[in-house]
Protein backbone atom coordinates (compact mmCIF):
# COMPACT_ATOMS: atom_id res chain seq x y z
CA UNK A 1 0.00 0.00 0.00
CA UNK A 2 1.23 3.51 -0.76
CA UNK A 3 2.45 5.68 2.11
CA UNK A 4 -0.23 8.27 1.41
CA UNK A 5 -2.90 5.55 1.52
CA UNK A 6 -1.62 4.34 4.89
CA UNK A 7 -1.93 7.89 6.19
CA UNK A 8 -5.70 7.57 5.69
CA UNK A 9 -5.67 5.26 8.73
CA UNK A 10 -4.34 8.10 10.89
CA UNK A 11 -6.58 7.08 13.80
CA UNK A 12 -4.49 3.91 14.24
CA UNK A 13 -1.33 5.91 15.03
CA UNK A 14 -0.25 7.53 18.30
CA UNK A 15 -0.89 11.24 18.96
CA UNK A 16 2.75 12.11 18.26
CA UNK A 17 2.72 10.06 15.04
CA UNK A 18 -0.51 11.75 14.00
CA UNK A 19 1.13 15.15 14.40
CA UNK A 20 3.96 14.06 12.09
CA UNK A 21 1.51 12.66 9.51
CA UNK A 22 -0.60 15.83 9.52
CA UNK A 23 2.48 18.00 8.97
CA UNK A 24 3.72 15.78 6.13
CA UNK A 25 0.33 15.86 4.40
CA UNK A 26 0.48 19.67 4.41
CA UNK A 27 4.14 19.83 3.30
CA UNK A 28 4.68 16.75 1.12
CA UNK A 29 7.41 18.27 -1.04
CA UNK A 30 9.19 20.07 1.80
CA UNK A 31 9.68 16.94 3.90
CA UNK A 32 11.90 15.42 1.20
CA UNK A 33 14.69 17.88 2.05
CA UNK A 34 14.42 17.61 5.83
CA UNK A 35 16.47 15.49 8.20
CA UNK A 36 14.86 13.60 11.07
CA UNK A 37 16.00 16.35 13.45
CA UNK A 38 14.48 19.06 11.22
CA UNK A 39 11.16 17.21 10.99
CA UNK A 40 11.15 16.54 14.73
CA UNK A 41 11.56 20.27 15.44
CA UNK A 42 8.76 21.23 13.07
CA UNK A 43 6.35 18.66 14.52
CA UNK A 44 7.37 19.05 18.19
CA UNK A 45 8.22 15.35 18.34
CA UNK A 46 11.48 13.36 18.43
CA UNK A 47 13.68 11.62 15.81
CA UNK A 48 12.94 8.30 17.53
CA UNK A 49 9.18 8.82 17.01
CA UNK A 50 9.77 9.57 13.33
CA UNK A 51 11.79 6.37 12.89
CA UNK A 52 9.08 4.34 14.68
CA UNK A 53 6.46 5.83 12.36
CA UNK A 54 8.50 4.83 9.31
CA UNK A 55 8.82 1.29 10.63
CA UNK A 56 5.06 1.11 11.24
CA UNK A 57 4.66 2.00 7.56
CA UNK A 58 6.72 -1.08 6.68
CA UNK A 59 9.86 0.90 5.84
CA UNK A 60 13.46 0.48 7.00
CA UNK A 61 13.80 4.05 8.23
CA UNK A 62 13.44 7.74 7.43
CA UNK A 63 15.64 7.71 4.31
CA UNK A 64 13.63 4.81 2.91
CA UNK A 65 10.47 6.82 3.71
CA UNK A 66 11.71 9.83 1.73
CA UNK A 67 12.66 7.67 -1.27
CA UNK A 68 9.24 5.98 -1.34
CA UNK A 69 7.33 9.23 -0.80
CA UNK A 70 9.32 10.94 -3.56
CA UNK A 71 8.41 8.10 -5.94
CA UNK A 72 4.72 8.38 -5.04
CA UNK A 73 4.64 12.14 -5.55
CA UNK A 74 6.41 11.77 -8.90
CA UNK A 75 3.89 9.09 -9.94
CA UNK A 76 0.92 11.28 -8.96
CA UNK A 77 2.39 14.24 -10.84
CA UNK A 78 2.92 12.15 -13.99
CA UNK A 79 -0.59 10.65 -13.87
CA UNK A 80 -2.53 13.69 -12.77
CA UNK A 81 -5.79 13.18 -14.68
CA UNK A 82 -8.25 15.82 -15.77
CA UNK A 83 -10.79 14.74 -13.15
CA UNK A 84 -10.41 14.23 -9.39
CA UNK A 85 -10.26 10.44 -9.12
CA UNK A 86 -11.82 10.37 -5.65
CA UNK A 87 -14.42 13.13 -6.02
CA UNK A 88 -15.11 13.41 -9.77
CA UNK A 89 -18.25 15.50 -9.31
CA UNK A 90 -19.77 17.95 -6.83
CA UNK A 91 -23.28 18.35 -5.46
CA UNK A 92 -23.85 21.38 -7.73
CA UNK A 93 -23.03 19.46 -10.94
CA UNK A 94 -25.84 18.68 -13.37
CA UNK A 95 -26.38 15.29 -15.01
CA UNK A 96 -24.43 16.19 -18.15
CA UNK A 97 -21.40 17.30 -16.13
CA UNK A 98 -21.46 14.17 -13.99
CA UNK A 99 -21.68 11.98 -17.09
CA UNK A 100 -18.82 13.72 -18.87
CA UNK A 101 -16.55 13.65 -15.82
CA UNK A 102 -17.13 9.95 -15.22
CA UNK A 103 -16.38 9.23 -18.87
CA UNK A 104 -13.17 11.29 -18.64
CA UNK A 105 -12.18 9.52 -15.42
CA UNK A 106 -12.55 6.13 -17.11
CA UNK A 107 -10.38 7.31 -20.01
CA UNK A 108 -7.72 8.65 -17.63
CA UNK A 109 -7.69 5.39 -15.65
CA UNK A 110 -7.35 3.29 -18.79
CA UNK A 111 -4.50 5.46 -20.10
CA UNK A 112 -2.74 5.18 -16.75
CA UNK A 113 -3.16 1.40 -16.69
CA UNK A 114 -1.69 1.08 -20.18
CA UNK A 115 1.26 3.26 -19.18
CA UNK A 116 1.96 0.90 -16.27
CA UNK A 117 1.94 -2.24 -18.41
CA UNK A 118 5.17 -4.16 -18.86
CA UNK A 119 4.56 -6.13 -22.06
CA UNK A 120 7.36 -8.61 -21.38
CA UNK A 121 5.78 -9.36 -18.01
CA UNK A 122 2.34 -9.55 -19.62
CA UNK A 123 3.53 -12.09 -22.18
CA UNK A 124 4.94 -14.30 -19.41
CA UNK A 125 1.63 -14.02 -17.52
CA UNK A 126 -0.43 -15.03 -20.54
CA UNK A 127 1.83 -18.01 -21.26
CA UNK A 128 1.66 -19.08 -17.61
CA UNK A 129 -2.14 -18.95 -17.69
CA UNK A 130 -2.31 -20.81 -20.98
CA UNK A 131 0.02 -23.59 -19.83
CA UNK A 132 -1.64 -24.06 -16.44
CA UNK A 133 -3.75 -27.18 -16.01
CA UNK A 134 -6.01 -25.27 -13.66
CA UNK A 135 -6.71 -21.56 -13.17
CA UNK A 136 -7.89 -20.30 -9.77
CA UNK A 137 -8.93 -16.76 -8.93
CA UNK A 138 -9.12 -15.03 -5.55
CA UNK A 139 -10.73 -11.72 -4.60
CA UNK A 140 -12.90 -10.10 -1.95
CA UNK A 141 -15.37 -7.20 -1.84
CA UNK A 142 -15.75 -5.23 -5.11
CA UNK A 143 -13.03 -7.12 -7.05
CA UNK A 144 -15.01 -10.31 -6.49
CA UNK A 145 -17.57 -9.16 -9.09
CA UNK A 146 -14.75 -8.64 -11.62
CA UNK A 147 -13.49 -12.16 -10.85
CA UNK A 148 -16.96 -13.60 -11.52
CA UNK A 149 -17.12 -11.85 -14.88
CA UNK A 150 -13.68 -13.23 -15.83
CA UNK A 151 -14.75 -16.73 -14.78
CA UNK A 152 -17.89 -16.56 -16.94
CA UNK A 153 -16.00 -15.31 -19.98
CA UNK A 154 -13.48 -18.13 -19.71
CA UNK A 155 -16.33 -20.61 -19.31
CA UNK A 156 -17.75 -19.41 -22.65
CA UNK A 157 -14.61 -20.69 -24.40
CA UNK A 158 -14.60 -23.95 -22.48
CA UNK A 159 -12.01 -23.02 -19.82
CA UNK A 160 -12.95 -23.74 -16.21
CA UNK A 161 -11.78 -21.22 -13.61
CA UNK A 162 -12.12 -22.02 -9.91
CA UNK A 163 -13.71 -19.24 -7.86
CA UNK A 164 -15.01 -19.89 -4.34
CA UNK A 165 -17.26 -17.15 -2.96
CA UNK A 166 -18.55 -18.61 0.32
CA UNK A 167 -16.77 -17.49 3.47
CA UNK A 168 -13.85 -19.78 4.24
CA UNK A 169 -14.04 -21.72 0.96
CA UNK A 170 -11.14 -19.93 -0.82
CA UNK A 171 -8.78 -21.37 1.81
CA UNK A 172 -9.79 -24.90 0.84
CA UNK A 173 -9.38 -23.97 -2.83
CA UNK A 174 -5.82 -22.86 -2.05
CA UNK A 175 -5.13 -26.04 -0.07
CA UNK A 176 -6.08 -28.07 -3.15
CA UNK A 177 -3.69 -26.11 -5.40
CA UNK A 178 -0.39 -27.49 -6.63
CA UNK A 179 2.35 -26.75 -9.16
CA UNK A 180 -0.11 -27.28 -12.03
CA UNK A 181 -2.31 -24.42 -10.78
CA UNK A 182 -2.06 -20.74 -11.69
CA UNK A 183 -3.71 -18.33 -9.24
CA UNK A 184 -4.88 -14.79 -10.01
CA UNK A 185 -5.13 -12.68 -6.84
CA UNK A 186 -6.90 -9.30 -7.02
CA UNK A 187 -6.48 -6.68 -4.28
CA UNK A 188 -6.27 -2.95 -4.94
CA UNK A 189 -4.39 -2.21 -1.71
CA UNK A 190 -2.29 -5.38 -1.72
CA UNK A 191 -2.91 -5.56 2.02
CA UNK A 192 -6.04 -7.77 2.25
CA UNK A 193 -5.22 -10.05 5.19
CA UNK A 194 -7.41 -12.99 4.08
CA UNK A 195 -5.73 -13.00 0.66
CA UNK A 196 -2.26 -12.80 2.19
CA UNK A 197 -3.05 -15.92 4.24
CA UNK A 198 -4.20 -17.67 1.07
CA UNK A 199 -1.04 -16.67 -0.79
CA UNK A 200 1.10 -18.23 1.92
CA UNK A 201 -0.72 -21.51 1.25
CA UNK A 202 -0.34 -21.12 -2.52
CA UNK A 203 3.38 -20.45 -2.16
CA UNK A 204 3.80 -23.55 0.01
CA UNK A 205 1.92 -25.62 -2.61
CA UNK A 206 4.16 -24.28 -5.43
CA UNK A 207 1.29 -22.71 -7.37
CA UNK A 208 2.13 -19.94 -9.83
CA UNK A 209 0.77 -16.61 -8.57
CA UNK A 210 -0.29 -13.55 -10.58
CA UNK A 211 -1.28 -10.48 -8.57
CA UNK A 212 -3.29 -7.45 -9.63
CA UNK A 213 -2.68 -4.58 -7.17
CA UNK A 214 -1.75 -0.92 -6.90
CA UNK A 215 1.80 0.30 -7.47
CA UNK A 216 4.52 -0.05 -4.84
CA UNK A 217 5.64 -2.87 -2.61
CA UNK A 218 3.04 -4.69 -0.58
CA UNK A 219 2.66 -8.17 0.95
CA UNK A 220 0.66 -9.57 -1.96
CA UNK A 221 3.27 -8.50 -4.50
CA UNK A 222 6.01 -10.08 -2.39
CA UNK A 223 4.31 -13.50 -2.73
CA UNK A 224 3.71 -13.14 -6.48
CA UNK A 225 5.63 -14.53 -9.43
CA UNK A 226 4.08 -11.92 -11.72
CA UNK A 227 2.39 -8.60 -11.05
CA UNK A 228 -0.01 -6.38 -12.98
CA UNK A 229 -0.30 -2.82 -11.69
CA UNK A 230 -3.58 -0.98 -11.31
CA UNK A 231 -4.22 2.75 -11.72
CA UNK A 232 -3.21 3.92 -8.25
CA UNK A 233 -4.46 7.45 -7.61
CA UNK A 234 -7.57 6.27 -5.79
CA UNK A 235 -7.69 6.57 -2.00
CA UNK A 236 -8.73 3.66 0.21
CA UNK A 237 -11.31 5.49 2.32
CA UNK A 238 -11.89 9.03 1.06
CA UNK A 239 -13.77 8.61 -2.21
CA UNK A 240 -17.28 8.51 -3.66
CA UNK A 241 -16.77 5.10 -5.29
CA UNK A 242 -14.05 2.91 -6.77
CA UNK A 243 -14.46 4.32 -10.30
CA UNK A 244 -10.77 4.30 -11.22
CA UNK A 245 -9.81 0.88 -9.86
CA UNK A 246 -12.96 -0.58 -11.45
CA UNK A 247 -11.94 0.67 -14.91
CA UNK A 248 -8.33 -0.41 -14.40
CA UNK A 249 -8.93 -3.93 -13.06
CA UNK A 250 -11.65 -4.58 -15.63
CA UNK A 251 -9.27 -3.61 -18.44
CA UNK A 252 -6.51 -5.89 -17.13
CA UNK A 253 -8.87 -8.88 -16.87
CA UNK A 254 -10.22 -8.10 -20.36
CA UNK A 255 -6.64 -8.16 -21.64
CA UNK A 256 -5.92 -11.51 -19.97
CA UNK A 257 -9.09 -13.06 -21.38
CA UNK A 258 -8.46 -11.68 -24.87
CA UNK A 259 -4.79 -12.72 -24.92
CA UNK A 260 -5.76 -16.23 -23.77
CA UNK A 261 -8.49 -16.30 -26.45
CA UNK A 262 -5.99 -15.29 -29.15
CA UNK A 263 -3.75 -18.30 -28.39
CA UNK A 264 -6.26 -20.47 -30.29
CA UNK A 265 -8.27 -17.76 -31.98
CA UNK A 266 -10.09 -19.78 -34.66
CA UNK A 267 -10.86 -22.68 -32.34
CA UNK A 268 -12.26 -20.32 -29.68
CA UNK A 269 -14.34 -18.37 -32.18
CA UNK A 270 -15.89 -21.59 -33.52
CA UNK A 271 -16.51 -22.93 -30.02
CA UNK A 272 -18.06 -19.70 -28.73
CA UNK A 273 -20.26 -19.13 -31.79
CA UNK A 274 -21.45 -22.76 -31.67
CA UNK A 275 -22.35 -22.48 -27.98
CA UNK A 276 -24.09 -19.14 -28.45
CA UNK A 277 -26.19 -20.56 -31.30
CA UNK A 278 -27.33 -23.44 -29.10
CA UNK A 279 -28.34 -20.99 -26.37
CA UNK A 280 -30.20 -18.78 -28.86
CA UNK A 281 -31.97 -21.82 -30.29
CA UNK A 282 -33.30 -22.81 -26.86
CA UNK A 283 -34.40 -19.25 -26.19
CA UNK A 284 -36.27 -19.01 -29.48
CA UNK A 285 -38.14 -22.23 -28.71
CA UNK A 286 -39.10 -20.99 -25.26
CA UNK A 287 -40.37 -17.73 -26.72
CA UNK A 288 -42.44 -19.64 -29.32
CA UNK A 289 -44.04 -21.81 -26.62
CA UNK A 290 -44.82 -18.79 -24.46
CA UNK A 291 -46.57 -17.06 -27.36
Amino acid sequence: MRILDQFEYIDTFSKAEQAIIQWILLHKEDVLSLSTNDLALKTFTSPATIVRLCQKLGLKGYNDFKIKLSGELEYLAMHNGKVDVNYPFNKEDDLKTITERLAQLSKDSIDETLALLDYNELEKIVNTLYNAKQIDIYATSFPLSYAVDFQLRMMHIGVHVNLCQLHGEPVFQALNANADHCAIVISYSGQTSSLIDIMKILEKNNAKIISITCIGNNPIVSFSHYHLRVSSREKIRSKIANYSSHASITLLLDILYSAYFSKQYEKNVIYKVYREKKIDLRRSKLIAIDD
